[in-house]
């Protein structure tokens, strides 16, 4: 075991890239390639989102940019529906999936699949169902309890081959178990909420992080206190955005664990909003999200495609 990962594994929920569990054994970065001649290893990237991402905005009027997204978004969505089999839908309550289903609805005959949850918290499934209905397609819904997360704990920890902390992956297995019974391709909305700031979260720690800049001041005085309530509003009052956006998301307080926490602060971002979404884009999204599908589907021979992931659609 690489201790240095399982700290990483602790703090944020999944092991960043190029991190593992394993000693000795690290991940490639995304869109990156490793070249062995024999004697030594070269890495380098072909594509790197973040170039993008700090590029100057583009001054246009809203309806232009509308008209071009629109268009940009139905050729990537069309894109993923070529194959020799037939192509489904994970259909959240979500406006990200609602819209692909929506767009696809209108040239293919859908079969979409929905994990519903008992507690109305976090229960979206009406809102698929109503949508399914709207778009006509054959909807598939099943509602997740306690029982099933418990007989999934052993086939989860199996599949994940390392260390992984988000509890939605038991209902991502089970609704790519579910759409396996009768499909061997499915769509999935992932990355809409990175690329089209989507985390309400983040604006509300956008504000946060305004506000405590007003009161930076108290930062030596908290430092006095063991309370861990007061020790957390000192490691709130960040002037630096990345060690705001790990204390506030991720609640690693980066000075006690300056040691071992080695994550790039890439981002080059201007203010906090773009830097949180940045960050869950760079970290969060290939890390987290995407194993999650991954394994998942994976492991129920199930072929998962991202649309919203397309190339265009991130350079746009």
């Amino acid at each position: 075991i690489d201790k240095k990962s399982a700290i990483l594994f602790f703090e944020l929920g999944f092991i960043p890239t190029p991190y593992s569990i394993f000693k000795n054994c690290k991940k490639l970065d995304n869109a990156s390639i490793l070249e062995f001649d024999g004697k030594e290893i070269k890495i380098f990237k072909y594509w790197d989102f973040l170039e993008y991402a700090n590029l100057p905005k583009i001054e246009k009027k809203e309806d232009e940019i509308l008209e071009g997204l629109e268009a940009i978004l139905k050729e990537s969505f069309k894109l993923r529906m070529i194959a020799d089999v037939e192509v489904g839908l994970f259909l959240s309550g979500g406006i990200d999936s609602s819209l692909l289903a929506s767009i696809l609805s209108k040239e293919y005959n859908l079969k979409t699949f929905t994990i519903g949850f008992k507690d109305k918290k976090f229960n979206e499934a009406d809102i698929a169902k109503k949508t399914a209905k709207i778009l006509g397609t054959t909807h598939t819904e099943y509602y997740f309890d306690i029982k099933d997360m418990l007989n999934l704990f052993p086939k989860i920890v199996e599949i994940f081959d390392e260390p992984f902390a988000d509890s939605s992956m038991f209902p991502t297995y089970l609704v790519s178990h579910i759409a396996a019974k009768e499909l061997k391709v499915v769509l999935s909305a992932d990355g809409a909420d990175e690329l089209f700031w989507g985390y309400p979260s983040n604006f509300k720690n956008a504000k946060r992080f305004k506000k405590y800049q007003k009161f930076m001041f108290l930062k030596p005085i908290l430092s006095l206190f063991n309370n861990r309530k007061i020790k957390k509003k000192y490691y709130m009052l960040q002037k630096d955005m990345f060690k705001y956006k790990l204390a506030t998301r991720y609640k690693i307080f980066p000075d006690e664990f300056s040691e071992f926490f080695e994550l790039e602060d890439d981002l080059k971002c201007k203010d906090y909003i773009e830097c949180a979404f940045l960050f869950d884009y760079k970290y969060f999204l290939s890390d987290d999200v995407l194993v999650n599908v991954d394994r998942n589907t994976m492991a129920n021979s199930l072929e998962a495609r991202e649309p919203f992931l397309d190339q265009n659609i991130a350079e746009f």
